[in-house]
């Protein structure tokens, strides 16, 4: 029986330097990064491609929770809902995102040394592809390999230069 869908996973990390105050302990950079993960109206800051985000929401974030995001170029947007599908402050925060043919699920993570007081941000995606989509999964690959680099790379670069 022929395969309805491809799976992708991509699994990528980043040691977050201490930011521009070196004197905070483990556990208040990991306080501040989760505070820069969830201020979702400020994620075009730091997310490329993202020109804005709103909650679609009234209540605190949390599971089940929508963040609708405005991606791409002005001339031609891209409008998508993120839910919350897991929810676990300050260390994980997982989205949902269903397009046409396809599915990618984000997991952000923090994960603190306190042996070495670092912070490593954890990135995991994993696609769902159907259709035609699959046929293209390579590429698919490729693709979000590379955002998922860039993910990372402009946060810790917008960690380290926001103030605490």
């Amino acid at each position: 029986m022929p395969t309805t869908q491809a799976n992708l996973k991509i699994s990528e990390q980043i040691w977050l330097a201490s930011g521009p105050d070196k004197t905070l302990s483990v556990e208040d950079q990991v306080q501040r990064a989760w505070q820069l993960l969830t201020d979702f109206q400020n994620w075009q800051q730091w997310q490329p491609n993202i020109l804005s985000t709103s909650r679609t929401d009234s209540d605190g974030p949390g599971r089940g929770s929508t963040v609708l995001v405005v991606s791409g170029k002005s001339s031609n947007p891209s409008n998508k809902n993120w839910k919350i599908s897991y929810w676990e402050p300050p260390q994980r925060i997982d989205f949902i995102v269903r397009s046409t043919n396809m599915r990618v699920a984000y997991s952000l993570r923090l994960e603190p040394e306190s042996a070495t007081a670092t912070l490593a941000l954890l990135l995991e995606l994993e696609i769902e592809l159907k259709g035609i989509r699959k046929l293209l999964k390579p590429i698919y690959l490729w693709c979000y390999r590379r955002k998922s680099a860039q993910l990372l790379n402009a946060f810790a670069h917008y960690w380290s230069g926001s103030a605490g």
